[in-house]
């Protein structure tokens, strides 16, 4: 029956121990007890050495006057005795007896011997099963040949790796096995090999060398020491009892700990849920503080709101001063062109004297040119006092757009795009009726132009009167529109006030109001600029007539000279000079009302000027409140800090919860491994038990079979 290999018995083993894949012996477990099993084995069934087909395990020769015999290192390579020693094998009584010392035998005879003579060893070794040769090509030759008594041989043409010791070893044409006695490194397919016994024949170069596994083991004993190996690796694991233990109880130590960093957790939650109180308290008192900024922010807004209003009220009179004063100036038009149908009429009546005629002709020539200068100087500062209406209405608008933002912001922004739309159409449809306007002012002054050609002639049919009445007839129209505009104007403004309603929460609306705010200054600056050019037309007007007035007095001295023809003609004049100066009086009336729209400006000015510092004031409180703001947000980041803290410290508690809980699992398991390690101890104690009494049978047996040879 063959032997078993090395992983065979290893299975076994494993077998024996219910484990057959090895999950809780693992084959390094089984390693490990194999050095001692065959130990204990050989102990009792040594391995004993026969060289070739002879008896004993090796001859030694002795040395002349010398009871010593020395064993060589491959001698001591596994040597456990020596069983037997044959001195002089042919002589009669050549068992002999010797002393066993440490690498050397000291033969037992009377007289040391004389000379050298062969001595028969018979020795005990341990056991040899080898689990790898250490290289996968078992085959090479011999590099460099060897003689007899060699302990070593350098061998070619092998792989790579090892040639591990116990490996078997045979030379072809030499019928010895060889051991390989070291570990040897196979280096670029070489190696030099220690061996034993000594080369018992010579070697030849590139005689082929087989290398093979080795096991000495009787058959009888593989089941032994398959048992052994599994009884010692289950007690073995007695050891874990006591591992198993000790972890179990630090296993509940770390538990005990795990629990009191909980109750460490918690207490640092509850602190920094604390902490977090506390922000939380100055959080209420920064807003509070915030909240009086903004209470500040309210009531400057109200003031800005009740300026925008009272100087949207100066500005709302400005229109009306504007309009009294075009009309003071269209009667002023009317008048001169009165004055100018009387002039008419005294120069029919002048007529009758020639001479006269000619002479104040030349004067009244020089009243028409004055009045002609009047109306183009009246006409151009109506053209200046007509820009005005116009841009005020725009700074009006402007005006109502800042109080319709400052509103919105404070409310909805919705409803204030809402109004804002509403008084956008609502001017669209003032500049509508204002369009409408222009070309009746227009039809006025072409009529006006006409009747001023007309002044100096004598009418067959239709004179400047008739232009005149038309002119005035056209501007009754532009009036009329300009009040339709001015409806919508009230309108839109009913809208904007609507809109300011909704203005006071948006910083940047605030902004906008701002710069329409400033547009409204520069509005109001460019009607200032252009009620002063008109002032200065309307006075160069007024010198013009009075200019007129000398030259009619003039005019009157020739008349004077007159007949009484000549003295209707003066009553014409003097009806001509009261128009003249009607239309003075209505030229002062202009300034006066034009100065009052310029002082009602001013006084819009001052409160927009009031307005805007108020709103600048409610910028201020709002950076203050914006700080208390920041600041609130650091306390409650700060206060989220805190609970974040608290919730990691919770989080942390419960992973330390959990890490108790795993050692106590841990140490659960770990009482069952030990309670399992008892059972593995129990049952491999019996088993060594059993094997050792196996052995000590064998033993007996052995020793039997020995007496009866003897």
């Amino acid at each position: 029956m063959a032997n078993k290999t090395y992983a065979q018995i290893q299975a076994s083993a494993s077998l024996k121990l219910q484990d057959a894949g090895n999950a809780i012996f693992a084959t390094t477990e089984l390693d490990e007890r194999v050095a001692g099993v065959l130990d204990r084995i050989s102990r009792v069934r040594p391995w004993r050495y026969r060289l070739g087909s002879n008896s004993y395990s090796v001859v030694k020769s002795t040395v002349a006057d010398s009871w010593i015999l020395s064993l060589t290192t491959g001698d001591m390579w596994k040597y456990l005795w020596t069983d037997e020693l044959r001195y002089q094998y042919n002589k009669q009584a050549y068992r002999r007896g010797f002393v066993d010392y440490e690498g050397a035998l000291e033969l037992n005879l009377d007289f040391a011997p004389a000379a050298v003579y062969s001595v028969y060893l018979y020795l005990a070794k341990r056991q040899i099963l080898q689990k790898a040769i250490g290289t996968t090509d078992t085959a090479g030759a011999v590099s460099t040949a060897g003689a007899v008594g060699d302990v070593s041989l350098v061998i070619k043409s092998l792989g790579t790796g090892t040639i591990n010791e116990d490996t078997k070893l045979t030379i072809a044409g030499d019928s010895t096995i060889y051991h390989v006695t070291a570990d040897a490194t196979i280096t670029t397919n070489v190696a030099t090999v220690s061996i034993w016994p000594p080369l018992q024949a010579i070697c030849l170069v590139d005689a082929v060398v087989t290398l093979a596994l080795e096991n000495t083991l009787p058959v009888e004993l593989e089941d032994l020491v398959a048992r052994l190996i599994a009884a010692k690796a289950a007690v073995s694991k007695s050891v874990l009892i006591y591992q198993q233990a000790h972890s179990a109880i630090t296993s509940v130590g770390t538990a005990g700990t795990a629990i009191g960093l909980v109750a460490a957790r918690v207490t640092q939650a509850i602190a920094d849920i604390a902490s977090g109180r506390v922000e939380s308290a100055k959080i209420s008192a920064i807003l509070d503080t915030a909240n009086l900024e903004l209470d500040k922010i309210g009531a400057q807004i109200t003031l800005a709101i009740a300026a925008v209003a009272a100087g949207k009220t100066e500005a709302d009179k400005i229109p009306t001063i504007v309009t009294a004063a075009g009309t003071a100036i269209a009667a002023v038009a009317a008048m001169i062109t009165q004055a100018t149908t009387d002039f008419a009429a005294g120069r029919t009546e002048a007529a009758k004297v020639v001479a006269i005629i000619l002479t104040a002709r030349t004067e009244l020539d020089k009243i028409g040119a004055q009045i002609t200068l009047a109306i183009s100087a009246v006409a151009l500062g109506k053209t200046e006092a007509d820009k005005v209406p116009a841009i005020v209405t725009n700074a009006a608008s402007a005006i109502a757009a800042v109080a319709a933002r400052v509103t919105q912001a404070i409310t909805d922004l919705a409803s204030a795009r809402t109004a804002i739309a509403l008084g956008v159409t609502a001017i669209g449809e003032a500049d509508t009726e204002l369009d409408l306007a222009n070309p009746e002012v227009d039809k006025a002054v072409t009529a006006l132009t006409s009747g001023l050609a007309l002044v100096n002639t004598v009418p067959i049919g239709g004179g400047a009167q008739e232009y005149m009445n038309q002119a005035a007839s056209d501007v009754g129209v532009a009036q009329g529109y300009g009040i339709t505009g001015q409806t919508y104007l009230q309108k839109a403004s009913a809208d904007f006030s609507n809109a300011q309603s909704d203005l006071g929460l948006a910083n940047g609306e605030v902004n906008t109001g701002l710069a329409k705010l400033r547009e409204a200054q520069v509005n109001l600056e460019q009607a200032n600029a252009d009620m002063a050019a008109n002032r200065t037309f309307l006075e160069n007007a007024l010198a013009d007539v009075r200019n007129a007035q000398t030259y009619l007095q003039e005019a009157q001295g020739y008349f004077q000279q007159g007949t009484a023809d000549l003295q209707l003609n003066q009553g014409y004049v003097l009806l001509g000079n009261g128009q003249l100066s009607a239309a003075a009086s209505k030229m002062q009336e202009a300034n006066t009302n034009i100065n009052q729209a310029n002082a009602d400006a001013m006084a819009n000015r001052a409160l927009i000027e009031s307005a805007v510092a108020d709103l600048r004031n409610a910028q201020a409180y709002h950076q203050e409140a914006q700080g208390y703001m920041g600041e609130a947000n650091t306390r409650m980041s700060n206060n989220l800090g805190f609970l974040q803290d608290a919730a990691h410290e919770v989080q942390a508690g419960q992973l330390k919860i959990q890490e108790a809980n795993a050692s106590l699992s841990k140490s659960g398991v770990e009482a069952r491994i030990t309670q399992l390690g008892r059972n593995y101890e129990m049952w491999g104690t019996r088993e060594e038990a059993a094997v050792e009494r196996e052995l000590q049978t064998l033993v007996r047996t052995v020793n039997g079979e020995a007496m009866s040879r003897s």
